[in-house]
């Protein structure tokens, strides 16, 4: 979105934010026990750091301020910014006061009863800034987002939130930051140069375009997290999900001959021409069935996550990267280590942190080498999470 606001683009990312603030809600008692398991002296002090309001705002705000100073473009952002930081801040407390949440384990003594829980005003406040200082500094939007990020991790480290408090105030936060650059550049207080979005410019030489695959890996990721959620909540069977598997053949056969309504609309918006029907959903339900007959649950969801999380977010930041990846003649590096990151988030929600990152480290590692068997590609829906689950597996079996 650098120097750029293309709405259409930030409809998908909106519409991926209400869809986790709804999943995160379903996931807001099974974080605690994570965080629980990256406890140590060194995370508290950076954590305590990251979390107070005061260094939010020397980093977001102020120092920023000073280094705007220095520029004529600089100088038209101060006034926005600020303004962020006024509007995310009124935003999440009158919300708030209507929602009026309870903290975590009873932290109301601590907060104040009238500083409820959602959203989290820290949360919004960082990324309100996030999305103006990107406009300030495109070359490291990346850290802006990060620090974001951090500072959503550090209030659920310190038990202040739960996960969908986070979720929404980054949302929230996310749309001021919108709404205020669309303010400044209709007042002429920003002038954005036109140009083309970047989704617009990015081309898969192997997939097709850079917006089919954004679409796809997104339905990806939202099938992903919905299996595991239902598969936790014991709402769907294996028996259930090999109907559903069953089904969605049977659709492929027929789509392949027939333009079935409803069923074409999905196909031209999320699968890759010249495949076969529903290739990819079917692919996943069989890599989901085969990771749930042959290891353990908590093993079996972190995998599914692996495969949701580690090889969605891959193929969307891949193409963004510079770095070539020395496993692969046509992906970049750090699609793979977003995948990594993320993955192991995912698959940590159900096995220790370090099993989920040797899983996640192996499994994306696979998925960059392009595993093949007799001169074809294997589908990495399959033995992506194969990888993950065997991994740690075996890491049980050796180290216990």
């Amino acid at each position: 979105m650098s120097h750029h606001l293309n709405w259409k683009n930030q409809a998908w990312i909106i519409s991926l934010g209400l869809v986790l603030i709804v999943l995160s809600y379903l996931a807001d008692d099974l974080i605690f026990p994570v965080i629980e398991s990256l406890r140590s002296s060194y995370m508290d002090a950076v954590m305590i750091w990251m979390t107070q309001l005061k260094s939010l705002v020397f980093v977001m705000y102020i120092m920023t301020t000073v280094f705007a100073l220095e520029s004529k473009h600089g100088r038209k952002l101060i006034v926005p910014l600020w303004f962020s930081f006024l509007a995310s801040y009124a935003a999440s407390s009158l919300i708030k006061m209507i929602v009026m949440r309870r903290r975590p384990f009873g932290l109301e003594s601590i907060f104040g009863i009238w500083d409820s829980s959602f959203p989290s005003g820290h949360v919004t406040i960082s990324f309100a800034a996030a999305v103006v200082l990107q406009q300030l500094f495109p070359r490291i939007a990346w850290f802006w987002y990060l620090f974001a990020g951090l500072v959503g991790f550090s209030r659920l480290y310190i038990n202040a939130h739960y996960l969908s408090d986070v979720m929404a105030g980054a949302l929230l936060g996310y749309l001021i930051g919108l709404g205020t650059i669309y303010l400044a550049s209709k007042n002429k207080l920003l002038k954005l140069p036109k140009q083309k979005p970047i989704l617009d410019k990015l081309k898969f030489s192997w997939h097709g375009d850079y917006a089919t695959e954004f679409r796809r890996k997104l339905l990806h990721m939202l099938v992903g997290i919905s299996l595991v959620c239902l598969l936790h909540f014991e709402l769907i069977t294996i028996f259930q999900i090999f109907l559903l598997l069953s089904l969605g053949i049977g659709l492929s056969f027929l789509a392949k001959h027939y333009k079935i309504p409803v069923i074409q609309w999905f196909l031209d918006k999320f699968e890759r021409k010249h495949t076969y029907p529903g290739k990819g959903a079917i692919t996943f339900f069989v890599g989901a069935i085969l990771a749930l007959k042959l290891f353990p649950t908590d093993i079996a969801l972190a995998s599914i996550l692996v495969l949701a999380l580690g090889d969605g977010i891959s193929t969307l930041i891949g193409p963004l990267g510079k770095i070539k990846h020395f496993l692969s003649e046509t992906k970049l590096l750090e699609g793979t280590l977003a995948g990594i990151v993320l993955a192991t988030v995912g698959a940590s929600f159900f096995v220790p942190v370090h099993e989920a990152f040797l899983a996640s480290t192996l499994a994306m590692g696979a998925e960059a080498a392009e595993i093949k068997f007799n001169n074809k590609l294997l589908s990495d829906n399959i033995f992506v999470p194969l990888v993950a689950g065997t991994a740690i597996v075996l890491f049980r079996s050796f180290v216990g």
